[in-house]
């Protein structure tokens, strides 16, 4: 599962949901981690969305092989890192704050 994947929508909207991050009731931006994620490197809610999608055991080794590479330890940074290509998890995060708070702005005016 790369970023070029032609499932990557489906993979970002499963991890964001009630089997992944549960981002729509626990997404908590004042964590370090946030959403379900546990910060572990072990990636478990990435193994369970990429076995639900029907990856076999070898695809998801070499999945997380590649999110290895590209240094994404824990779920949500693999969230984060695939919704925007560029710059590191820091800023990500920071970022994704921002639309999260511009977008509740909007919800409220």
């Amino acid at each position: 599962m790369t970023k070029e994947h032609p499932r990557i929508e489906e993979f970002l909207d499963e991890l964001a949901g009630s089997h992944g991050l549960r981002l729509q009731t626990h997404c908590d931006l004042d964590r370090e981690h946030f959403g379900r994620c546990g910060g572990t490197d072990h990636r478990p809610l990435v193994k369970r969305i990429l076995h639900r999608m029907g990856f076999s055991s070898a695809q998801v080794k070499q999945t997380l092989l590649y999110f290895d590479s590209s240094k994404l330890g824990c779920d949500c940074s693999v969230y984060l890192d695939i919704l925007n290509a560029d710059g590191a998890y820091e800023s990500q995060l920071s970022e994704y704050r921002r639309v999260l708070d511009t977008a509740r702005a909007g919800a409220f005016a």
